[in-house]
Order: C-alpha cells, then sequence, then structure tokens
C-alpha cells in the first residue's frame, strides 16, 4: 500500500504554517496535532524524445535527509543556505558566530532561529584578543623576497636573462614587473620574434642593442634580444653589437649581445635538436673573437642535473674562457618542470645570482649582480 503523504513535527513552529492551514480540516478531523505539518507527494512526467507519445512519470515525496553539525565543525566549509539554530544552549561567542555565519555564501542564503530578538555583537573592546593581534599585525613589515631586485639606486649593475618562450605574448607581464624595470641589462631568448614586432618600454627606459629575430614572417622557436638600460648605456659608451644566427637541418643557434673594450655579454639560444658540436663552434668563434670579461647567458638545451655528453663538451669550451656556473649551487631547477637547462656563466666576481620567480613563462629567469 502507497503512503498518501509524510507528517513532520518541526521544532520551529513558523516552519511549514502555510502547509498546516492548507489541511487544517484534515488534521482536525482525524485528530492529528496541530504542529504536525503534511508533505504530498510530488509526481514530475517528462516526455522521450519529440517523436513518441511515450512519458514517463516520477512519484516521490520531496524530502532529503538533512543533519545538523557543531559551529567547530562547519569551519572551512561552504554552503548556499545555512540556517543556525541559536534557540537553545549558551550563545556563541563572537568568533564563533563569524564562522556559523560566514558558512554561506550570501546573505540570502543565511536563515537564523531565534526565540528571543537577536542582538548584534558589540564593537570590539580595546583588550580583547583579536584587537591585540590586529594592533600587532600592523607593526609586521612585509618584505618580499625580491625587492632588493628592485632597488634603482643600487651601485652595482644587475643582468637578468630569461628564456622567454615568446617576447610579444609576454611584453605586458614584464614591462609592469619592477624587476625587469630596475634592471641594466635585459637578455631575452626564444623570444619568436619576427622583424615586424616592435618591443616598446615604458619610458624608453631600455634601448635595444642587439637582435635576431626569426627567418620569414611566422614566429618559430627560437631568436634572441639585448637590451640595455639607459643608465648603464651612459656609462658604457661605444660598443659592438653581437648578432649571430646559425641555422641546421634540425635545429639553431641564436646569439645577441654586445661588446666593449672592458666586458662582452652573450645571449643565447641553442634549440634542443640542434647539432651540440655545431653550435658549440659557433659559439667558440663568438668567445674568441671577444676576449675580455665575459657574461654568457641563455638556454642551452643541456640538462646541467646530469653527466651527458653535451654537457662534457660545453664545459670543456666555457673553461677554456675561464667561464664557471655563478648560480647558487642549492639550485637545481630553472623552470616549472623542475629541469635545469639555463644558466648565467662568467669569467669575473659576482656580488649575487639566482632564480627570480616571475611567473612569466615555464622558464624562470636567471639574475644576476656586478660591480660596475
Amino acid at each position: 500500500m502507497k503512503p498518501l503523504r509524510i507528517w513532520l513535527q518541526l521544532e520551529d513552529e513558523r516552519s511549514g504554517r502555510k502547509q498546516r492551514i492548507k489541511f487544517q480540516a484534515t488534521i482536525e478531523r482525524n485528530g492529528y496535532p496541530s504542529d504536525w505539518t503534511p508533505i504530498e507527494p510530488y509526481t514530475n512526467k517528462f516526455q522521450r524524445g519529440t517523436s513518441t507519445q511515450l512519458s514517463i512519470g516520477r512519484t516521490q515525496f520531496l524530502v532529503v535527509i538533512a543533519e545538523a553539525i557543531t559551529i567547530h565543525k562547519s569551519q572551512g566549509a561552504t554552503f548556499l543556505n545555512v540556517m543556525l539554530n541559536l534557540s537553545k544552549g549558551t550563545a556563541p561567542t563572537r568568533s564563533s558566530l563569524y564562522v556559523a555565519c560566514s558558512r554561506a555564501t550570501s546573505a540570502s542564503g543565511l536563515y537564523i532561529i531565534k526565540k528571543s530578538p537577536f542582538v548584534k555583537t558589540s564593537a570590539l573592546g580595546p583588550n580583547e584578543p583579536i584587537t591585540q593581534e590586529l594592533r600587532r599585525l600592523e607593526t609586521v613589515q612585509l618584505i618580499p623576497r625580491f625587492a632588493h631586485l628592485q632597488d634603482p639606486n643600487r651601485q652595482h649593475f644587475q643582468v637578468v636573462s630569461h628564456n622567454v618562450q615568446s617576447l610579444n605574448a609576454h611584453l605586458v607581464q614584464i614591462v609592469t614587473d619592477q624587476v625587469y624595470l630596475c634592471s641594466d641589462i635585459l637578455l631575452f631568448n626564444k623570444t619568436w620574434s619576427t622583424a615586424r614586432h616592435q618591443f616598446v618600454f615604458p619610458g624608453d627606459a631600455f634601448t635595444e642593442v642587439a637582435r635576431v629575430d626569426v627567418c620569414g614572417n611566422t614566429p618559430k622557436a627560437y631568436g634572441s634580444i639585448s637590451y640595455l638600460s639607459q643608465r648603464l648605456l651612459s656609462r658604457i659608451g661605444i660598443y659592438t653589437i653581437i648578432e649571430g644566427l646559425h641555422i641546421d637541418d634540425n635545429g639553431s643557434i641564436s646569439i645577441s649581445g654586445f661588446t666593449n673594450p672592458h666586458i662582452s655579454i652573450f645571449s643565447c639560444y641553442i634549440s634542443p635538436r640542434c647539432n651540440i658540436d655545431r653550435a658549440l663552434l659557433e659559439l667558440d668563434n663568438y668567445l674568441a673573437r671577444f676576449p675580455s670579461n665575459i657574461i654568457l647567458t641563455g638556454d642551452f638545451n643541456i640538462n646541467f642535473n646530469k653527466e651527458s655528453p653535451k654537457k662534457t663538451s660545453f664545459y670543456a669550451l666555457v673553461q677554456q674562457y675561464g667561464l664557471v656556473s655563478i648560480m647558487p649551487a642549492s639550485m637545481n631547477s630553472a623552470t616549472n618542470s623542475g629541469t635545469y637547462i639555463d644558466d648565467i656563466l662568467t669569467n669575473f666576481p659576482v656580488l649575487e645570482s639566482g632564480r627570480y620567480i616571475s611567473h612569466t613563462s615555464y622558464h624562470d629567469p636567471l639574475y644576476a649582480n656586478f660591480k660596475l
């Protein structure tokens, strides 16, 4: 025998009031308690497809199992509708009341049950723990990890090298990042740049000193561009541009930079499938032509975490010029995937170096500071 209806006894007399009025005659005729609320079955019909007369009906009581939880248990949870029962027990503390009410995603989804009128909590007193904590937090200064890289008045020059994975795609992030803007030398590789691309820095703060674009008008995964800040440019004076591109059947090596009698800067990108012997020969030709203090940066696509013939050949070359990696010994990755294929090498002292977390591309920028 199917049930005709379900009767619920609710604690709050306001709940189900309209339904009880609707069935008042039935309640009185059968002598049911006046606080019983009837729940009628509901039938939902829908048609299977548009080309058939077959319809399907589903009859059910719209009742679901629910449970109450304590305020402490609710911490961290989020609900569209929250009913807070304050009609029994001790009134919650200010912090507990905040936790309970903030579980609802909106004020319209928050319901408060209380026998007496709801009285909002009083203002915070000066000696309450939360007031003291807020006062303490005002004295604590948050110093970003890389704040020192944003000092425009430093007495040294700052180099940033970055496999930018398309300079055009990430220019907005770069020109709004103070670490880049406060640096003196920006060396971008794997720029995907074509001759049609124009890159402008705010206030003409940087001069493009060397650039190697991809061949043709279609961006490809190579290229290199070097920039000098106006501050350092005025101190360096006359310089010679370094630009080189070698392409073989499998890959390429892009080199950009500049040199003067005191220093030579190279930004290099060796594509993954480029013949490493040919790439190192090209790099050797440039290093040999400009013997001075050297800074060699870039993405060499050589796993520096693992011994290999590529790594051995690379180190054999750079050691001829006294070049060593200046990245911290604790650093074993320069990319989001945990690989270590980017580096900065030099043959003169460095003040500080490391990996800057920028989220501009899958490769993080590397930085180094040198004496002027």
